[in-house]
């Protein structure tokens, strides 16, 4: 009778066990996080810029509008639909990557020291001020990136303006997945950041 007891006690135990792992949580699937990137280096120029002087540059405020200012990453179903990504996520706020890739960007394109970002405080005289307005920036998963950006630049010792643009871009995205449309995204900033590079520019001729 004892050996039934056992018998039937560990059977029992066995099944209690087994019950309850069928009601632990599963591993989640991990969690991925993206970055935009600057253009590669040297940035590709068909200007001959031997002899040039960049006076300095300062670029921000950057600002984003409210359904960008967060951690996952936003594509668009329709247009009046939006969709937050469940497990990838930006790996830092957008608005300070973002503005660091193009202050990066601009810094190349122009081979100009030092490139400030706003607030630049205690940093030299700025000449220049490059501010921001991102309007869009999202795209669809197999389809198209999109960039719709409003800047001006600024004299900075009077705050006049002395270019204002609205610039939009599209940017097929080449594969699938989130990692194809961030790298859609980096082209369409690097696209911007030679049209501002090049309206700077032209303000010294």
């Amino acid at each position: 009778m004892k050996k039934i007891f056992w018998i039937q006690t560990a059977v029992i135990l066995m099944c209690s066990l087994s019950i309850l792992g069928g009601c632990l949580p599963k591993p989640s699937a991990p969690t991925k996080l993206y970055i935009l990137s600057p253009l590669a280096r040297p940035a590709v120029e068909t200007h001959d810029t031997a002899g040039e002087i960049f006076t300095a540059i300062g670029v921000g405020p950057v600002h984003l509008p409210e359904y960008l200012d967060r951690p996952e990453i936003v594509t668009r179903i329709t247009p009046n639909e939006l969709k937050l990504a469940e497990l990838d996520i930006w790996a830092e706020p957008l608005q300070v990557n973002f503005t660091r890739v193009l202050v990066e960007n601009i810094s190349r394109i122009l081979s100009a020291e030092p490139v400030a970002v706003f607030p630049w405080g205690a940093s030299p005289q700025i000449d220049f001020q490059v501010d921001i307005e991102v309007v869009r920036l999202d795209g669809d998963m197999a389809g198209e990136a999109f960039l719709t950006v409003q800047w001006s630049i600024l004299n900075s010792s009077n705050k006049s303006i002395l270019i204002s643009k609205t610039s939009q871009y599209t940017e097929p995205v080449a594969g699938t997945g989130y990692s194809a449309l961030v790298a859609a995204q980096s082209r369409m900033i690097g696209v911007l950041s030679h049209d501002i590079a090049e309206a700077i520019r032209s303000l010294h001729r």
